[in-house]
């Protein structure tokens, strides 16, 4: 592996990275870090023209602004 930052070192010999179970669906990336223990969902929403998501998401501790 070679690193941009260190031309000169020889790399990280037997470096690795783990590769996990992912998806794009709906949106969004979903991520299993082990063997899934199910598929996922199907939204039979998501094709329905009448159907409107809206991904609204909170930062734990933090309130959503009320003004």
């Amino acid at each position: 592996m070679r690193i941009p930052q260190h031309p000169e070192s020889a790399g990280l010999k037997g470096a690795a990275v783990k590769s996990f179970f992912c998806d794009v669906r709906y949106g969004h990336v979903w991520v299993a870090l082990e063997e899934p223990l199910a598929p996922i969902p199907d939204w039979s929403e998501e094709t329905d023209p009448g159907y409107r998501r809206i991904d609204q998401f909170y930062e734990r501790g933090i309130a959503p602004d009320s003004g």
